[in-house]
C-alpha cells in the first residue's frame, strides 16, 4: 500500500471504531506524514520531510518517486581552469539514479556533462586511486561549491564510495560528496569477456565484486554519449583511469588527458 498517496485521498465516512490506515500510523509512531512532492518540483524542505519520514517507517520513497526522474540543478561559473576545465554558469539535469533502502538515500546523476573536459591527474599516474586524484579534489571543493546558490545544495551528503587499486585486489574507501562513476556502477560486473573491453575490463577482482550498476544505466541509451572520466584506475597500467571511448564502450587513457567530466551525488 501506498502510505503517503493513501494519506491524500478521499476517505470515505468511517464506521463506528474504523481508523484508516494513515491515521494508525501517525498514532503509532508519534509522527505525521509530510506533504508529498516529487524530485522535479520539491522544495528542500518538503524533500527533507520526506526524507526524514522515509526513515522514520512513515512513507517508502520509492512508492513516490522512480529511478529516472529528472531536476534541473543550477552550476555556478568556475572561473578558474583548475584541472583544465573553465565552466560558464549553467543548469545542469540531474536524475535519480537508484536507491539505498538499507540507508535511505537517493542517488542522483549528471545526465549530461560539464561543457569543458578535464585531467584525471595534472601527471601520468593512477597511484593513490580514486582517493589521490586531483579530480576528487576537484569533485568535493570546486566543483561542489559550484552547485552552492541552487537550493538542494544543502541537501546532498557524503557518501561512501569504493574504488580499486591498480596492480592490487586492494579496495580504498572515500567519503565523497561528489565522484565520478566507477566502470561497472554505469556497464555492470565483469563478464568474463575482454572483447570489447567493457564489463568490468579495467576493474580488479575484488572492486568488481564490491560495486553493483545503477539501475539507471541497465538501460544504456542513458548512459551519455561522450567520452568521459571513469573513477577506476587501469588493471594493470599505472598511467591510465578507465574511460568511455567515443564508440560507447570501456577504455582507458593516460591521466593527464582531457575527458569529459559526469558527476553523482547522495541525498539523504
Amino acid at each position: 500500500m501506498n502510505v503517503a498517496k493513501a494519506a491524500f485521498s478521499a476517505v470515505p465516512p468511517k464506521l463506528a471504531g474504523e481508523r484508516v490506515f494513515s491515521e494508525f500510523l501517525r498514532g503509532a509512531s508519534g509522527g505525521s506524514l509530510p506533504e508529498i512532492v516529487s524530485w522535479a518540483e520539491g522544495t528542500p524542505a518538503q524533500i527533507r520531510a520526506m526524507l526524514d519520514a522515509w526513515k522514520n517507517g512513515l512513507i517508502d520513497i520509492t512508492e513516490n518517486w522512480s529511478v529516472g526522474e529528472k531536476r534541473s540543478i543550477h552550476h555556478n561559473a568556475i572561473t578558474t581552469e583548475w584541472g583544465g576545465e573553465a565552466q560558464a554558469a549553467g543548469d545542469h539535469e540531474w536524475a535519480i539514479i537508484d536507491f539505498n533502502t538499507a540507508d535511505h538515500g537517493v542517488y542522483v546523476a549528471m545526465t549530461d556533462w560539464l561543457p569543458s573536459s578535464g585531467v584525471m591527474n595534472n601527471s601520468a599516474t593512477n597511484e593513490g586511486s580514486w582517493r589521490d586524484c586531483i579530480r576528487r579534489t576537484f569533485a568535493n571543493g570546486v566543483f561542489r561549491e559550484s552547485l552552492s546558490d541552487d537550493p538542494v545544495y544543502s541537501l546532498f551528503k557524503p557518501m561512501n564510495v569504493i574504488t580499486g587499486v591498480c596492480n592490487s585486489d586492494e579496495l580504498i574507501t572515500t567519503q565523497d560528496y561528489f565522484a565520478l562513476f566507477a566502470e561497472n556502477e554505469v556497464y555492470g560486473k565483469y563478464d568474463g569477456n575482454y572483447s570489447p573491453y567493457r564489463y568490468g575490463k579495467h576493474h580488479t577482482n575484488s572492486e568488481n565484486n564490491a560495486l553493483t550498476r545503477f539501475s539507471y544505466y541497465a538501460n544504456e541509451d542513458n548512459i551519455p554519449n561522450c567520452e568521459f572520466w571513469f573513477r577506476s584506475p587501469d588493471d594493470d597500467d599505472t598511467d591510465d583511469f578507465a574511460a568511455q571511448s567515443s564508440s560507447s564502450q570501456s577504455t582507458s587513457h593516460i591521466s593527464y588527458a582531457n575527458y569529459r567530466l559526469v558527476f553523482f551525488g547522495y541525498i539523504s
